[in-house]
């Protein structure tokens, strides 16, 4: 009974207490000492409303049957390689064009639609470098990223790059280790980007961002991250393409 009667008073005083905050900290008030309030506040917590973060940054992400690996680069945990699922966050299929002409009407009709990474290639390109998708099957509603992830907008992007040393020095350190430094892991990789007419061009590395600047502005059009392959000076820049039709790679971005 005694015990009972100790264990309501403390649980009566835990909301004084109480931090809903992660990690918890049992020393609540710095003295130094941990006593029998300060365990059963956590307890109280932790069946409440203390929440535990399901996912800690560097650890790999399963999505759709694939576990992504992920890297923190300053206050941003993405995806450490190019997406490559076939559905949507909700099950729906993407659609898998080949032809030309197909990935033209995709275009055409604003039809959310992906492609292998190379001309003639098949899922073992796929697995090494995502597939190819257009900007509308990265601003669908349905969602191309797991959830509690999206596509980074331009700004997004931008903070990427910048963390990264701009232009040059973001060519080095976040390109993979075969045309890189990789030191933040982000790991990208040279894969080609598919033209409105179907056409493959290679010569670096690009990746969607979700946004478009409205016409009128002096960078109006749909917005993507560039890496060029060039040897002598190696950029990382964010540039316009020539419209939706276009296909990149994806990387995702954590809320």
């Amino acid at each position: 009974m005694k015990f009972l009667a100790l264990l309501g008073t403390c649980l009566c005083v835990s909301g004084a207490l109480a931090q809903a905050q992660y990690p918890y900290n049992l020393d609540g008030n710095g003295d130094g000492q941990v006593s029998l309030p300060y365990l059963l506040d956590m307890l109280s917590w932790y069946g409440t409303n203390f929440v535990v973060e399901d996912h800690l940054c560097g650890m790999p992400v399963e999505f759709k049957g694939y576990a992504y690996a992920t890297t923190q680069i300053g206050e941003q945990c993405l995806f450490a390689e190019n997406l490559r699922t076939a559905t949507f966050r909700n099950g729906e299929s993407l659609l898998l064009l080949i032809s030309n002409a197909d990935w033209q009407d995709a275009g055409t009709s604003e039809a959310a639609a992906r492609s292998y990474p190379s001309q003639n290639s098949g899922a073992e390109n796929a697995e090494v470098l995502g597939f190819l998708y257009n900007w509308h099957a990265v601003t669908d509603s349905r969602g191309l990223c797991p959830v509690g992830w999206h596509p980074p907008s331009l700004q997004e992007m931008n903070t990427l790059r910048s963390r990264c040393g701009a232009e040059e020095c973001s060519a080095y350190v976040l390109r993979a280790d075969s045309w890189g430094f990789n030191s933040v892991n982000f790991a990208a990789e040279p894969c080609a980007v598919r033209g409105y007419d179907g056409s493959f061009y290679s010569g670096g590395a690009s990746f969607w961002t979700k946004t478009l600047t409205v016409c009128g502005c002096i960078n109006n059009g749909y917005r993507h991250m560039y890496f060029s392959q060039e040897s002598t000076t190696p950029q990382v820049i964010l540039e316009n393409t020539n419209g939706a039709c276009t296909w990149m790679s994806v990387r995702c971005l954590k809320n």
